[in-house]
């Protein structure tokens, strides 16, 4: 079973290194890039560079995506309709529904259609919140989703960041009146939930039209990880026929273009998309990659003051800042930097990894050995695994002592 870290929903977050600008077989050099407009008079949306990305792969509907098939939906109605449930509210039979049918799930990274979820017995949240979303359009029941305010989880991979959150549905008593002279603040309901958090709060709710568009951002996402830039693409697109100008879907098709190799259309993209939803650390941070593979560091040294003043979870910012550090021989520095990236996220593998170089380049070898070892435990890819293992049975053969031990 995966880690329950593997939540809800995902976004691409920055892509990491210059080197990803590339160019495609075909595909004329890119011009020289534009100054960075004004947000203000960015207001019209780019004409995107399709070309780049044909042939476009066929996107299935968000009817495809969310309804259960013939024969789940016997399942779930014969269940639902059964005499013996007829005076259970209908919210309720759903969630009894839920909790039988999904007990033995197999909670995986993937974004799968509902019925590919229901078939296969796993998915990550974002797919049972469909699965959810699925079975109450069967029966007429009212749902909302709601975002939850947890702390990012981060991960990334050689060439991009990744960060997901949380998102819970809510689905509503059917045939609710009031009692005479009570004004409830809202109808009764139900919050269906596969990833509890006790650290999470309540945060904005989203309609059906946001929540395909997060499922359809998902599966962008996904398609870019896998190297598959056209399926990426049509995603993206698809993305904002449900909610104009989302940005998680913009800064997908920014990034997209810049490894594509048309970097004026991946600017202008950014230009708009911060234009239409304000200063955004993903954004931000993808144009200022942007702006130093370009050379143009007074650009981008302007957008570094302006993202210095958002707040900002991504604990491999302070990696990278400790690895520039390490490289520099200030290691002090740049044991300060990866023990901040622990402090922040905890619960990734790199920040260990990058402390225990550190540590061994300072000479302290046990300590180094012992950054390892929680390297190794918390790594999830088994590459990544072989390697911390292996350096620490490098330190232990060796036999080194610690030439500088911790009080």
């Amino acid at each position: 079973m995966r880690s329950r870290r593997h939540i809800a929903t995902t976004w691409i977050l920055a892509s990491t290194l210059g080197a990803l600008v590339t160019a495609c077989a075909g595909v004329k050099p890119a011009q020289e890039v534009v100054s960075t407009a004004p947000a203000e008079e960015v207001t019209l949306r780019p004409v995107f560079n399709s070309a780049l990305f044909e042939p476009l792969p066929a996107v299935p509907s968000a009817g495809e995506l969310t309804n259960p098939s013939d024969r789940q939906s016997r399942e779930f109605l014969s269940f639902y309709h059964a005499e013996e449930r007829r005076n259970v509210d209908g919210h309720r039979r759903l969630r009894d529904y839920l909790e039988r049918r999904l007990s033995g799930f197999d909670y995986r990274h993937d974004t799968l259609a509902v019925s590919e979820a229901l078939e296969l017995g796993q998915g990550n949240c974002m797919s049972l919140a469909a699965v959810t979303y699925g079975l109450t359009e069967l029966v007429g029941l009212d749902i909302e989703f709601q975002l939850v305010n947890t702390p990012p989880v981060f991960d990334r991979d050689e060439r991009t960041v990744v960060s997901s959150n949380h998102v819970r549905s809510r689905v509503f008593q059917p045939d609710y009146e009031p009692a005479k002279g009570h004004f409830p603040l809202q109808r009764p309901h139900i919050v269906i939930d596969y990833f509890p958090s006790r650290r999470g709060i309540g945060g904005r709710r989203i309609n059906q039209d946001e929540f395909l568009a997060m499922f359809y951002r998902n599966l962008s996402a996904e398609a870019l990880l896998n190297d598959d830039p056209s399926a990426a693409f049509a995603f993206a697109l698809e993305a904002l026929a449900h909610k104009e100008a989302y940005p998680d879907a913009l800064n997908l098709l920014a990034i997209l273009h810049r490894r594509a190799g048309d970097i004026r259309t991946a600017e202008a993209i950014y230009n708009y998309a911060v234009n239409q939803s304000g200063d955004r650390v993903d954004l931000l941070n993808n144009h200022i990659n942007l702006l130093r593979a370009e050379q143009r560091h007074q650009e981008a040294d302007i957008l570094e003051r302006r993202l210095a003043q958002l707040p900002d979870d991504n604990p491999f910012r302070w990696i990278e800042l400790g690895e520039q550090a390490r490289q520099q021989g200030a290691y002090a520095q740049a044991l300060k930097w990866f023990s901040l990236a622990i402090e922040r996220a905890p619960y990734l593998h790199e920040g260990y990894w990058r402390k225990a170089v550190v540590l061994a380049q300072m000479g302290q070898y046990q300590r180094s050995a012992a950054a390892l070892s929680k390297a190794s435990e918390l790594a999830h890819r088994p590459n990544d695994q072989r390697k911390y293992m292996s350096k620490m049975q490098t330190l232990t053969e060796a036999g080194i002592q610690d030439r500088n031990p911790s009080p």
